[in-house]
């Protein structure tokens, strides 16, 4: 196992966490839609694609990054795609032939499909909403096994839509997704994962409509235990033949604070980088890894704020920031002083909103919703400016 930043790790350089697979397994196979929840950099990517790399018998898994989408027929489109592609028809033995007969025979909706080394492509007519093609394939073909749809993303994909087409083609959107879930014919037949870096259920609030996603069954990934974090910084450590010693085992856990698997694969490349010609690390070299991890924190940590940037708009971005700044100096502030603080940017009425999506993002955590808050992370904390 190696370090891997900037990109999910994957089959060999993903650090196992089986109890959460083992909970998405059983919950997929009692037919749950699954909303999973976490801060960025909490490994949700990760942990999802691992059932594509690491496939169980139960079910055929699919993975999409909605990302990029901005319109909900084109989503529809990628999701048919993606079940129809090379990998996915030479699992199910005769698909291939099957879906070109369902397709161009019995439907006679789709003016082409190509099946090649490319995957699969597909030209839908112009009578017939994609949509409605997704729907009526799983409907009509007979599967051997349940399909799981993981969409990464997509809450920005309703964020990107409601920019592009307005409140109005978001909320139909989340109204055709909960539609397909809660058709009983199709629930026999897939089921449905969601995940992203903003909080699906502050972009249903912000569209007042969180009852089209009430369905949904949220897991939440929390930080790696104690003893987790250290054995995968110990694979990590041994990989770059260097020995973390038993007695600043708990000085290393204390100065991360957060354990997640980010955190602990930036202080092994700053640990790496200060102990290369020696292997047995001492209490100085962790300190200067964590001063590294601050030095080098526009490397590491951009796209906090890059995120922030794509997803607020000016007079945001100058609470945000004030606040933030702010709770660098103070250490936590009280609902009640962020509230004066917002009057006086004059986002009174929408500061709530900001919070929240501070907290799901994992900028922020608070003792209660109406208590004080606080970075979550002491290592974002030390390098926001």
């Amino acid at each position: 196992m190696k370090v891997v930043l900037g990109y999910p790790a994957r089959k060999s350089q993903f650090y196992k966490r089986k109890k959460i697979r083992e909970d998405l397994i059983n919950k997929i196979n009692i037919g749950s839609n699954l909303l999973i929840s976490a801060p960025r950099r909490f490994s949700k990517s990760s942990i999802l694609l691992d059932l594509i790399d690491n496939p169980v018998d139960d079910f055929y898994a699919v993975f999409i990054d909605s990302e990029d989408i901005d319109d909900g027929d084109v989503f529809f489109k990628e999701l048919l795609k993606e079940i129809l592609n090379t990998d996915a028809i030479e699992a199910y033995g005769k698909f291939k032939h099957q879906t070109k007969t369902f397709f161009k025979d019995s439907l006679n909706r789709i003016s082409e499909i190509n099946i090649g080394g490319g995957g699969i492509d597909i030209n839908s007519g112009k009578e017939e909403s994609n949509y409605n093609l997704f729907k009526d394939f799983i409907r009509k073909y007979k599967f051997d096994k349940r399909i799981v749809i993981i969409i990464d993303e997509f809450p920005e994909t309703i964020k990107k839509i409601l920019d592009k087409s307005g409140k109005e083609a978001a909320m139909f959107f989340l109204s055709q997704n909960r539609s397909v879930r809660q058709n009983h014919i199709l629930a026999d037949k897939v089921s449905f994962i969601y995940t992203g870096s903003i909080g699906l259920q502050s972009v249903a609030n912000k569209l007042s409509s969180p009852e089209k996603i009430n369905d949904l069954e949220e897991i939440i990934i929390k930080p790696l235990l104690k003893g987790d974090a250290l054995e995968l910084a110990q694979i990590l450590l041994t990989e770059k033949e260097i020995h973390l010693p038993d007695d600043l085992k708990d000085y290393f856990i204390k100065k991360l604070d957060l354990l997640i698997p980010f955190h602990v694969q930036l202080m092994v490349k700053e640990l790496a980088d200060i102990c290369f010609e020696k292997p047995v690390i001492q209490k100085d070299d962790i300190d200067r890894a964590f001063e590294g991890i601050i030095k080098n924190g526009n490397i590491y940590f951009q796209s906090y704020k890059s995120r922030l940037n794509e997803s607020f708009g000016k007079v945001e971005l100058e609470f945000i920031q004030k606040l933030l700044l702010e709770l660098k100096e103070k250490d936590k502030l009280h609902f009640a002083e962020i509230s004066n603080m917002a009057t006086e940017c004059k986002i009174e009425n929408s500061f709530e909103a900001l919070l929240e999506t501070l907290l799901y993002d994992g900028y922020l955590m608070a003792d209660n919703p109406k208590g004080h808050y606080s970075f979550y992370s002491i290592i974002l904390k030390s390098w926001w400016k």
